[in-house]
């Protein structure tokens, strides 16, 4: 009986790790990292690095999540990640590493000659599209 345990306990830890979700192969600087749900997790641990042997972290970090957002990467860079599920004794089982290249960094400014205001009332739309907030000034 003890030999069917082990077996499916080797089965068990072979299969259990989390399987990413991959991101596209070119992404921007602020992306988002996700996961699925493995059995038996105490933590996710969630690595970023420059280079596939991991000896060059940009991220170092643990969840109860299966996602995590990753802001001011840099662009134009290639980045490898992976993420271990931790079980109840601190052993750490790695998902397979997948790579993303950020893409450029885009700026815009706007600028207005004149705005026509009239005495009632003055509306001024602006939307920006962005994850992140950006200060907006509007001097009359």
């Amino acid at each position: 009986m003890t030999h069917f345990y082990t077996d499916a306990m080797v089965r068990f830890l072979q299969y259990e790790i989390p399987q990413q979700i991959p991101t596209a192969t070119t992404t921007s600087i602020h992306p988002d990292f996700y996961w699925q749900t493995a059995n038996c997790v105490e933590n996710y641990h969630f690595q970023l690095a420059t280079d596939n042997q991991f000896t060059q972290i940009v991220t170092d970090s643990m969840t109860l999540d299966t996602t995590i957002w990753q802001p001011n990467l840099q662009p134009n860079t290639t980045y490898f990640w992976r993420v271990a599920k931790e079980d109840f004794v601190g052993d750490l089982y790695w998902s397979d590493t997948l790579n993303f290249t950020t893409g450029d960094i885009y700026t815009a400014s706007m600028e207005m000659e004149s705005l026509l205001i009239y005495e009632d009332s003055a509306i001024v739309h602006i939307t920006i599209d962005s994850i992140f907030t950006l200060p907006i000034s509007i001097y009359c």
